[in-house]
């Protein structure tokens, strides 16, 4: 009895092109999707800091209104825009000579 041999390579041949073509559109969307989330990641970050720069103009506009004392609270103003500059130029945002 002598056994048939089975060439794979014809049908390796037939598929490639429908496997390639799957398999960079799965690519595609996962470099996309990647991409996104780090997006996503920066603009939060931003957004932390734009958010803590709300808060402190917020609390000084109180002092303000209330005629408590306002260092502390011009003091965190200042702390809060410095680390909203700091992130922006970590994430390439701030314009030149800013």
């Amino acid at each position: 009895m002598t056994a048939h041999s089975f060439d794979p390579d014809p049908i390796a041949r037939a598929l490639v092109p429908a496997v390639r073509d799957l398999l960079l559109d799965e690519v595609r969307r996962h470099v996309a999707s990647e991409h996104k989330a780090q997006a996503s990641a920066v603009e939060a970050d931003i957004m932390r800091a734009c958010c803590a720069v709300a808060r402190a103009s917020d609390k000084l506009a109180q002092a303000r209104f209330s005629g408590s004392p306002e260092a502390y609270a011009r003091r965190d103003l200042v702390k809060a825009a410095t680390a909203l500059g700091n992130t922006l130029r970590k994430h390439g945002r701030m314009p030149k000579g800013e």
